[in-house]
């Protein structure tokens, strides 16, 4: 059992890079949210929309192994839609949200991350449909101020220097706090974010 162990954990680190540097990362980019929401079990039915994120952050290595630790701040712009007897209704959101994640270095231009994050609300709930638009509160709106779920970030990095490199990330959040206030209600966030930036090496 031993030597398994041992053969997989050769087989894990074999191609692996190790995280050799801190690292500072900025960047930008379009989302999807597509949040889970039903009312008694009743599935209501919203669809993704575009959105936006931006962000920085910073990824500190662990010693000479190919993981890092990234921490930072991203602010979103959420969109979702929902058509109620041929009626569209647009309900749009904003989050400050603090990342957590560990990512494993395939090799000095790919790495996957995984961790979680925290999320809090910012601005007011706008519901608009062809008619009109209304701003409220969270607490009016019948929602909650603070998300928290998991990160998964698949990182591509193209080198422009020894330092400076171009970063492309896919990234997917999946939240497990329920957001909404009312009891016979659910609401959950999910989005599937595109971003592109750079970021720094200090080597």
């Amino acid at each position: 059992m031993k030597s398994l162990k041992h053969l997989l954990w050769l087989l894990l680190l074999g191609g692996a890079h190790p995280a050799s540097a801190l690292e500072l990362t900025a960047w930008g980019g379009l989302l999807y949210a597509a949040p889970s929401e039903s009312v008694q079990g009743i599935d209501q039915d919203w669809t993704g929309s575009a959105g936006n994120s931006f962000g920085f952050g910073a990824l500190l290595p662990l010693g000479e192994s190919p993981f890092s630790i990234e921490s930072g701040v991203s602010w979103l712009k959420e969109a979702s839609e929902r058509t109620v007897s041929g009626s569209v209704s647009t309900r749009r959101t904003e989050w400050i949200q603090v990342p957590l994640v560990l990512h494993y270095h395939f090799d000095g231009s790919m790495s996957l991350g995984v961790g979680g994050y925290a999320g809090f609300a910012r601005g007011m709930v706008s519901t608009s449909d062809s008619i009109s638009t209304v701003n409220q509160p969270y607490d009016t709106a019948q929602m909650q101020t603070l998300d928290l779920g998991l990160l998964i970030d698949l990182r591509a990095r193209f080198h422009l220097s020894e330092s400076w490199s171009l970063i492309i990330d896919a990234r997917y959040q999946h939240g497990f706090q329920d957001l909404s206030t009312i009891t016979t209600k659910t609401l959950f966030a999910r989005s599937i974010h595109m971003l592109g930036g750079f970021s720094y090496s200090f080597l």
